[in-house]
C-alpha cells in the first residue's frame, strides 16, 4: 500500500461499521460469481455501458473514439510522462470532462505527501507539470485525492501517520478550494486509518482498517452528510487489505486494490452488480494491469474506455501515474 506503515490495529470501527451479508439477488453478475451486498451506486467517474448489462461500445463522452468495453486494457508505456518527470506521483483523479486531474506527490521533506492539479486542453493533450494545492497543504501528509460525483467536492486523506489518517472534505471556491474539513462520525473513527475516499453521487466510498486489515465500505449520503457504513460482503477477503474503490458512473463496476493474489504487492482487481445497490458479484483480477510491482486504480473516464491508476516501476521503485485504455470499436 502506497502509504501503509507496518502495523496492526484493532479498528474502533467494529462498533459503528458491520459487514453486510445480505441475500444473493436474483441477477448474475458478469463475472459468474456469487452475488453479495452493496451500498452505493453512480460514481463520479465511470462509464455509462460499462458492466452489468448495457451495450459494449463506450460512447467517447470525453472526446476520445468509442472503445470496446468488452476488450481487455491497453497500457502505453508511462503515458502520462509529464506529471511523472521526478519525484513520487500517486493516486490520480480526474474530473469527468479529464481535462482536470489531482494527484499526491512526495516533496523532499522526509516522505510527506502533498496534493497537486493540473490541467490540460482536451483528451488527447498533455498534462501540465502541476501545481501544488497550497491550501490544503500542512506540514504533514495530504493524500489520495476523490472527487464527488459532480467534480466540486474534493476528499483527500490527512495525517502524520496511517494510524492517524481521517478523510477530509473541501469544496471549490473562488477558483481554488476551502479550507479542508475532517468529516464527522461514522466515516471517520478513532485508530482507524480511514483512506482513498471515492464520492458517488449518493454516497462515499473509502477504505479502513478492521481487526488489522484494510476493508472497502460505502456510507450513504444523509442530510449533508453521511450515515453509518457498510461493506459489501463479496468484497471482503478473508486476510487480503483492500482499498482505492473506484467506481464506474453507473454504478454497476467497482475496481479496488487488493493483495489477495497471495503476496504483499496490491493488484487492481473489479467486481460487477446488475444496477445500483444490487449485489456485486466475485471480484476478478484486471490480469492485463498486473505485475510484479504494485497497482492501484484512481478513477475512471465517464464512458468507460480509460482507467486512471498508480503503479510502482521496477527498478526505481518510483510510483507514476499511468492511464490504461480500452481498444477502439470496430
Amino acid at each position: 500500500m502506497l502509504l501503509c506503515a507496518a502495523f496492526l490495529v484493532t479498528s474502533a470501527l467494529a462498533g459503528v461499521m458491520a459487514c453486510v451479508g445480505d441475500t444473493p439477488d436474483s441477477s448474475t453478475s458478469t463475472d459468474g460469481g456469487a452475488s453479495s451486498s452493496s451500498g452505493g451506486s453512480s460514481g463520479a467517474s465511470g462509464g455509462p455501458n460499462d458492466g452489468g448489462g448495457g451495450s459494449d461500445t463506450g460512447a467517447g463522452d470525453s472526446g476520445g473514439p468509442p472503445c470496446d468495453l468488452s476488450k481487455a486494457f491497453v497500457t502505453p508505456e508511462d503515458p502520462l510522462v509529464s506529471l511523472n518527470l521526478e519525484k513520487d506521483n500517486a493516486s490520480p483523479a480526474v474530473t469527468a470532462n479529464e481535462r482536470e486531474i489531482f494527484f499526491q506527490r512526495q516533496n523532499n521533506d522526509g516522505g510527506v505527501w502533498d496534493l497537486y492539479s493540473a490541467t490540460r486542453g482536451s483528451v488527447t493533450e498533455v498534462f501540465g507539470y502541476g501545481n501544488p494545492i497550497n491550501e490544503l497543504s500542512t506540514p504533514i501528509t495530504e493524500a489520495e485525492p476523490g472527487l464527488s460525483a459532480d467534480g466540486n467536492t474534493l476528499y483527500f486523506v490527512r495525517g502524520a501517520t496511517e494510524p492517524e489518517f481521517d478523510i477530509y472534505r473541501a469544496t471549490r471556491a473562488d477558483g481554488g478550494w476551502s479550507p479542508g474539513t475532517a468529516l464527522p462520525s461514522p466515516v471517520n473513527a478513532p485508530d482507524a486509518g480511514e483512506r482513498a475516499p471515492f464520492g458517488t453521487s449518493d454516497g462515499l466510498w473509502f477504505a479502513a482498517r478492521v481487526a488489522g486489515k484494510l476493508e472497502i465500505f460505502f456510507a450513504p449520503a444523509s442530510s449533508g452528510g453521511f450515515s453509518t457504513p457498510s461493506t459489501p460482503s463479496a468484497l471482503v477477503g478473508p486476510t487480503s487489505d483492500d482499498s482505492h474503490p473506484v467506481l464506474t458512473e453507473n454504478g454497476t463496476r467497482i475496481y479496488f486494490s487488493s493483495d489477495r493474489n497471495g503476496t504483499s504487492l496490491t493488484d487492481i482487481w473489479t467486481a460487477t452488480r446488475s444496477a445500483p445497490g444490487a449485489n456485486f458479484g466475485n471480484p476478478t483480477r484486471v490480469d492485463e494491469l498486473a505485475t510484479d510491482r504494485e497497482e492501484e486504480p484512481g478513477s475512471a473516464s465517464p464512458d468507460g474506455c480509460r482507467l486512471y491508476f498508480t503503479r510502482r516501476e521496477s527498478g526505481s521503485n518510483q510510483f507514476k501515474l499511468y492511464v490504461a485504455h480500452k481498444p477502439p470499436a470496430k
